[in-house]
């Protein structure tokens, strides 16, 4: 048996790549810092970021904008590292977290929680009672774990590999996302905003305990990727060549696949 490999996928990749990369995920934040909806002068957020300022300066950039700017970049993280397992052991460049409907099982979950809480508050209002910041964030994360974990299971049922897991993801996920679109219009269009905010996906309102509830998956997710290093280089081919090679590739397909189902299920349920 010979393995052939495209002289694209050989190729190795441009020096500068890195390093230019590198430079944009430093430079991002530092400029979101700088400029924001609140109109700041450059030096009072450069005495802010040197322990001086103002205390309304002070305000906007240690209890808005950092949170909100390390939220984002731990969330964008998680899913970025998701994408790449999930494209990987799929072999589909295409694949993202809404296959393994995460992203649905999370927007169901979180429509049933919204629902359930005014209801159960007060029938007649729009708005929503004020809860602890984690709870949203803690049952979409839930809602995604058992999408992806009923997914697993439906594949797992028959023979887990690439082709059906994506069959069966897209096939659930479309099913979660029709029974949340049909929970909403029945809800009424009066208490829609009570949704919106949270299943647009969005940085607004996100503090500190949002970045806290994120860290522990960014940072267990990024350190299991060097572990998995061979496993997901094993897995790029057919199940019989993995095999070959000694992968025990139910066990490291399903291993890799509950690591991304974790880190994007944390990050759909933080921002959205």
């Amino acid at each position: 048996m010979t393995i052939s490999v495209s002289s694209s996928a050989a190729r190795p990749p441009k020096r500068w790549l890195l390093p230019a990369l590198i430079g944009m995920t430093l430079l991002a934040p530092l400029v979101a810092v700088f400029f924001g909806v609140a109109d700041l002068p450059l030096g009072d957020v450069a005495s802010v970021l040197t322990g001086g300022g103002s205390a309304e300066a002070r305000s906007i950039i240690l209890d808005i904008r950092l949170p909100r700017i390390v939220t984002g970049m731990l969330a964008g993280m998680q899913l970025a590292t998701a994408g790449f397992l999930l494209q990987t052991i799929t072999r589909n460049p295409l694949a993202d977290p809404s296959l393994m409907g995460v992203s649905q099982g999370a927007t169901l979950a979180v429509t049933l929680f919204l629902m359930i809480v005014v209801y159960s508050h007060d029938p007649g209002s729009n708005t929503l009672v004020e809860l602890p910041s984690s709870w949203l964030p803690t049952v979409g994360m839930l809602g995604g774990l058992a999408a992806g974990s009923l997914i697993y299971l439906m594949t797992l049922r028959h023979d887990l590999g690439p082709l059906r897991l994506t069959l069966c993801g897209v096939a659930m996920g479309a099913l979660l996302q029709a029974l949340a679109l049909g929970i909403v219009a029945g809800w009424g269009s009066t208490r829609l905003e009570v949704l919106l905010e949270w299943l647009s996906g969005s940085l607004y309102a996100r503090r500190w305990e949002h970045a806290v509830f994120l860290a522990p998956f960014t940072l267990i997710g990024l350190a299991v990727l060097p572990l998995i290093r061979r496993p997901l280089e094993l897995l790029r081919f057919e199940s019989s060549v993995a095999r070959s090679f000694g992968l025990t590739y139910a066990r490291d397909f399903s291993a890799v696949l509950l690591v991304s189902c974790a880190l994007a299920a944390s990050a759909v349920g933080a921002v959205g």
